[in-house]
């Protein structure tokens, strides 16, 4: 069974690396597993989502070889709280894993390693790798890694494109190119021996697998990045190996997204620009995410407006002596962009308001990021009603809410009837429907009020028609409350119900044993005086 004793500080770093990739949500639980193995000296840690594979290993002190899986997440917060600079993991009866030190001891309950995904041993023989710095590493995917598309239709936008080019005056380089059709971001890398890199048609790389590889190059010297013929990326460090496949789809030529050469360039302060922006964050909302910069002599005036939330306005000072025009942004991709790269400054470079902006750093070589603009006509605010550049408490009458805006409540009691026309049901006239009356308005029908009256005899005029004309008021309705004697309706009896007393019906439906009425009743079934279908005792003849 397995039993060793390792390091604290690097058993903890390999298990961090493990923790987006034997995550929660997988259809295979044994996914959310990592791999212990102990065999040749060595602690073996793996873990896998079938794209993404992670191993690490370590020295240690083996007491015995064996293999298990347990829970990524319950073994990373049990090791990260004990103090202890080793700690002991040993392997015991039904399929449990004991970690100890010192002061504590655990026992974390796993899976048979028999259920785990077979993984085939790395051999740098059979890739050919090159050498790429750590810290370039880390800049570049960094830059490049927000701008990567989420949207699961553009599968071709779905990573960060590798390719390998030669630039006049620059030899060869790999450039990292990631857009989300809003912006596009390059980044470029030299490798120490670029040769053995062999991306010449270019290949995608997974969002999550450049996360992954950006964790593993933070604070390593190099990395040792190439592709195997499985149609992966490998990737080593010193005593880690990280793979992941590539994905299938052609990124677009991105050299066709280039702007024209500019015609204006200006450089700014990255830091108070980065600082205007997220002042402004609160005005930002899902349907209103715009900033528009307003470029004049010398200043430039960033505002941003949202009915919903309210308005902002800042001005920067910038060497600028060129005509006044008005760029917006979506204020997440400036933010992003200056996020990403190091240089206190940096140049915005565009031709008109139409056309995307390019921004550089002078001591970030290699990287450019193109942003589209948004022109004030095309805004989510100015398609609603709203101007982008009003003045602070000028709010429309009329907007996206209709009258909800601030203070429109008030000038409602002073807002004139609005009447709408509509055509008429029958002949296809137009006729006007008032929406709100106030007092001294005209009521509908007279000169003014904006209806049109009835002619007489139509209908809705209070006219009789001609087939009534001779009839005397209420007739109509007389007729039909009273009908005439013996005719079937409310209050009138049938022809065979004519001869019967009054509750005689009602007697044999509530005593089934009386004879039909007319028929003679046994004296001993005459019911009693009072009895239920009893009669009444007649009046009195008169002269008795």
């Amino acid at each position: 069974m397995l039993q060793a004793k390792v390091k604290k500080e690097d058993f903890l770093k390999g298990l961090a690396q493990t923790s987006n990739i034997a995550g929660k949500f997988h259809s295979m639980p044994i996914l959310s597993n990592v791999l212990l193995e102990s065999q040749d000296g060595k602690l073996v840690l793996s873990a896998t989502d079938l794209e993404i594979t992670f191993q690490a290993f370590y020295e240690c002190e083996v007491g015995g070889e064996g293999r298990i899986t347990v829970p990524a997440k319950t073994l990373i917060d049990t090791v990260k709280g004990m103090g202890d600079e080793y700690i002991s993991l040993t392997e015991t009866e039904n399929q449990t894993l004991e970690v100890a030190n010192e002061s504590f001891k655990g026992s974390i309950y796993g899976l048979s390693a028999d259920d785990f995904p077979r993984l085939a041993p790395f051999q740098d023989a059979e890739v050919d790798m090159a050498e790429f710095s750590g810290e370039a590493l880390v800049d570049a995917v960094g830059k490049t890694i927000n701008s990567v598309s989420t949207n699961t239709s553009n599968f071709n936008l779905a990573g960060i494109y590798w390719i390998k080019e030669a630039k006049d005056g620059e030899g060869e380089t790999v450039r990292l190119v990631s857009s989300d059709s809003n912006r596009l971001n390059v980044a470029t890398i030299r490798p120490a021996d670029i040769e053995k890199f062999k991306p010449e048609q270019g290949v995608l790389v997974s969002r999550k697998g450049l996360a992954e590889l950006r964790g593993l190059a933070d604070g390593a010297e190099s990395v040792m990045i190439g592709i195997n013929t499985a149609n992966q990326l490998a990737c080593r460090t010193e005593g880690s190996v990280l793979i992941m496949r590539l994905l299938e789809g052609k990124f677009p030529d991105y050299n066709t997204l280039m702007p024209p050469d500019p015609t204006v360039t200006l450089e700014m302060n990255r830091r108070d620009v980065s600082d205007t922006l997220k002042r402004m964050t609160p005005m930002n909302s899902p349907k209103f995410r715009v900033v528009f910069f307003r470029f004049s002599q010398d200043s430039v005036l960033v505002t941003i407006e949202n009915p919903e939330v309210g308005h902002a306005e800042e001005r920067l000072p910038v060497d600028y002596s060129g005509e006044e025009m008005v760029v917006g942004f979506d204020p997440r991709h400036i933010l992003d962009a200056l996020g990403s790269i190091r240089s206190e400054r940096f140049r915005i470079s565009y031709v008109d308001q139409k056309t995307p902006v390019v921004l550089t750093a002078h001591d970030d070589p290699g990287w450019l990021c193109i942003v589209s603009t948004i022109s004030p006509k095309d805004s989510a605010a100015t398609r609603a009603g709203w101007a982008p550049a009003r003045r602070p408490g000028s709010w429309p009458a009329r907007g996206r809410h209709g009258d909800q805006g601030p203070g429109n409540r008030a000038r409602r009691a002073d807002r004139a009837p609005v009447a709408r026309d509509r055509p008429g049901p029958e002949s296809g006239a137009r006729t006007a429907r008032v929406r709100s009356l106030k007092p001294g308005t005209p009521e509908p029908g007279t000169p003014g009020s904006g209806a049109r009256s009835p002619e007489p005899g139509t209908p809705g005029s209070g006219a009789r028609s001609p087939e009534r004309q001779g009839q005397e008021p209420g007739a109509r309705n007389a007729r039909a409350r009273r009908p005439e004697p013996g005719t079937p309706g409310p209050g009138a009896r049938s022809p065979e119900r004519q001869g019967q007393a009054p509750g005689a019906r009602n007697a044999r439906v509530r005593n089934p044993k009386l004879p039909p009425s007319g028929t003679s009743c046994p004296e001993d079934r005459d019911p009693k005086p009072g009895a239920v279908g009893a009669r009444s005792p007649g009046p009195p003849e008169s002269g008795t």
